[in-house]
C-alpha cells in the first residue's frame, strides 16, 4: 500500500527512493526529521519543504505501518498539497489503529479533507465526532457551520456559527460566505 502512495506522491519521489537505501534510520528518526523540517520552516512553508517532510513521514510508515502519528502528519502534509484522497486514506488507517475518543483531532482533520473534496455530509459527521470528544470545540463548530451552509442547512449552520463565535468572537471574521441574521 505504501508503494502505491509513493507512486502517487509525484512531487518528490526521488528523495523517497534515496531514503530507502538508508537502512540505518528508524521510523522514529524519519518522523523526527520530518517534524524538525516542518518546525524550522513553519512560517515559510513551501511545497518542496512539505513534500520532503511527507517523504520522511512516508518512510516512517513504510518501516512501521502502525505508527499512527506518522500517518496523521503525512495526512497533514497531503492536505497542504491538496491531495485529499491520500490524506483521507491515511487518516482512515490511523483511525483503525487508535480510537476517535482518544484522538478526535484525526476526525477534525479528515473532516477538513472531506470538506475540501465537497463531501460535506462526511465532513459534518467527522466534525460531530470531534465536537463530542475535543475539549475546545469552537473552531470545529465554525468548520461544521461552513459545511452545513454549503448543504443549504442554513438554520443549523447559523446555530453552530453562533456557538463558535460565542466561544471565540474572532471567528466572526472567518465566516466567509455564512450570512446569519
Amino acid at each position: 500500500m505504501c508503494d502505491d502512495i509513493i507512486a502517487q506522491n509525484t512531487v518528490n519521489k526521488d528523495s523517497v527512493k534515496n531514503s530507502k537505501t538508508d537502512n540505518l534510520k528508524s521510523a522514529e528518526e524519519y518522523f523526527e526529521q520530518a517534524n524538525t523540517l516542518i518546525k524550522t520552516r513553519m512560517f515559510s512553508l513551501d511545497s518542496m519543504t512539505v513534500s520532503k517532510a511527507a517523504d520522511d513521514y512516508l518512510m516512517a510508515i513504510k518501516i512501521k505501518p502502525e505508527f499512527w502519528q506518522a500517518r496523521r502528519n503525512y495526512a497533514r502534509q497531503m492536505i497542504y498539497l491538496k491531495r485529499y484522497d491520500i490524506a483521507i486514506e491515511q487518516l482512515n488507517l490511523a483511525l483503525k489503529i487508535v480510537k476517535s475518543e482518544e484522538y478526535p483531532d484525526l476526525n477534525e482533520m479528515r473532516g477538513q479533507a472531506f470538506y475540501e473534496k465537497g463531501l460535506y455530509e462526511k465532513a459534518i459527521l467527522d466534525y460531530e465526532i470531534a465536537i463530542k470528544y475535543l475539549g475546545n470545540t469552537d473552531y470545529v463548530y465554525l468548520l461544521k457551520a461552513k459545511a452545513e451552509w454549503k448543504l443549504g442547512q442554513t438554520e443549523k449552520a447559523c446555530e453552530d456559527f453562533k456557538t463558535a463565535i460565542n466561544g471565540y468572537p474572532d471567528y466572526e471574521k472567518e465566516k466567509e460566505f455564512i450570512d446569519c441574521k
